[in-house]
């Protein structure tokens, strides 16, 4: 038997072996770490790039909505606004509405165009919703012949 063996009996094994046990689990700690943070980024992104979508979407509708208020305060003089929800097969946003309102004075009119995901919980869908609105005023039709 040597001195080594009489000393030091198999702890320096059971030592090394702690010792790799706890550098596996120190890398096991930084790449769970690691796969954590990608798939927050990647759900982050995937919030922004469908917001964005949505914030887009909002934009045309409004557009859409000051083309059917110009046209149909164009077309009747005793026209007072609308509430207008767009079709379900021209969005897929359950939750999409225009509203048309003329001011007191007739001089101006105001769009308010608002989109969101369908959603059972009021609170939720008002948390996903955007909203866009134009005030604009009414120009009167001049003849340009006088």
């Amino acid at each position: 038997m040597t001195y080594r063996s009489i000393a030091f009996p198999k702890s320096q094994q059971a030592m090394r072996r702690g010792l790799a046990t706890i550098c596996v689990l120190t890398c096991l700690l930084v790449a769970t770490s690691l796969a954590m943070i990608a798939m927050q980024t990647a759900v982050r992104e995937r919030r922004e790039v469908s917001l964005r979508h949505q914030m887009l979407q909002t934009e045309f509708l409004l557009d859409a909505g000051v083309r059917i208020a110009r046209s149909r305060i164009t077309a009747s003089t005793d026209y007072q606004g609308e509430t207008w929800i767009p079709d379900a097969a021209t969005t897929e946003f359950p939750n999409a509405r225009v509203v048309i309102q003329l001011s007191d004075d007739n001089q101006t009119f105001q769009v308010i165009a608002s989109l969101g995901a369908a959603s059972e919980n009021e609170a939720r869908i008002a948390a996903h919703q955007t909203r866009r609105s134009y005030k604009l005023p009414i120009v009167p039709t001049t003849n340009i012949s006088e």
